[in-house]
């Protein structure tokens, strides 16, 4: 049987196609202005490379913030119950999943059946979300890729003191004309980013 998902997010579009439970591929691409342009793009570039047509597909499955608008979806299925769903399919014992989401975060707990138990979101805050970890790359002169990298390469990491990701932005610049070196900064945005996050961890 051969199955399609597509994660159609705020910021990146995925797809990935699935034989009888084994993965055969996946692909992601930005996401454009146009939900259903978008989600036809990532999928059917999937499909091409994979040498696979629509008509060997038996079930596509929609998930994301656009999965009401996949318009080649037999079903839309909500990112948390995926998140929880794929995360018991690739570790059977896991219990706790934290997604750093485009334009929110979330932590799911799972029970001990590895169904959805329970959950938090920022709602008030982009901080620790993907795009604010961009923001603040591009504030620190980098690309986001390159803050994981960069970071560890540290000696004295900076502490971001400003709860707010567009304040912590001001911050970075500030750091940056004062001469600190930027394998320090980068790591203050990592740690920035995952205080936010354990906020909603200890919350859940």
């Amino acid at each position: 049987m051969l199955v399609v998902g597509c994660d159609l997010g705020a910021l990146t579009a995925k797809a990935v196609v699935l034989e009888d439970g084994a993965i055969l591929g996946c692909e992601i691409i930005r996401s454009r202005a146009s939900a259903d342009q978008t989600a036809a793009e990532v999928v059917d570039g999937l499909l091409a490379r994979l040498g696979i047509s629509w008509g060997d597909i038996d079930c596509c499955v929609g998930t994301g913030y656009g999965r009401k608008i996949v318009p080649f979806a037999d079903q839309n299925i909500s990112e948390i119950s995926c998140h929880a769903r794929g995360a018991r399919w690739l570790m059977p014992g896991v219990r706790t999943v934290i997604d750093g989401g485009g334009q929110d975060c979330k932590v799911i707990t799972l029970d001990e059946n590895g169904l959805l138990a329970d959950f938090r979101m920022n709602m008030k805050c982009a901080a620790g979300t993907g795009r604010a970890l961009e923001l603040m790359a591009q504030s620190l002169g980098v690309d986001v890729s390159q803050l994981g990298p960069l970071s560890l390469k540290a000696s004295q990491p900076v502490v971001l003191r400003e709860h707010c990701c567009i304040l912590a932005q001001v911050e970075i610049r500030r750091l940056v004309f004062e001469g600190r070196d930027k394998a320090d900064i980068a790591a203050g945005v990592n740690d920035f980013a995952a205080r936010q996050i354990m906020n909603l961890v200890r919350d859940v």
